[in-house]
């Protein structure tokens, strides 16, 4: 159960657990990035809040790149194995 965002000075990345347990919400005002893990949070400043969904990477350089799946991105040849048995555990 995780979700975590890393900024390296140019590029930040937040990614969220691959069962959906803990939930990752962003959103944007005035060009920048907003997250959290809580709806609530979000709903003060921002208009259109948009759901990470789970095992899924936000990739963000100065605007929401696409959305992809967290092995996909990162661990390519190990996520064709492990992607059929994830989808079974989240059943």
């Amino acid at each position: 159960m995780y979700t975590f965002a890393v900024f390296d000075g140019q590029n930040l990345f937040a990614a969220r657990d691959p069962l959906g347990i803990k939930p990752l919400y962003f959103g944007q005002k005035d060009g920048s990035l907003m997250f959290a893990s809580e709806l609530k949070a979000l709903s003060m400043v921002c208009d259109d809040i948009k759901e990470v969904p789970p095992l899924h990477l936000l990739p963000f350089k100065r605007r929401v790149q696409k959305i992809g799946l967290l092995l996909e991105r990162i661990f390519p040849i190990i996520s064709e194995r492990l992607l059929p048995l994830l989808s079974c555990m989240r059943r």
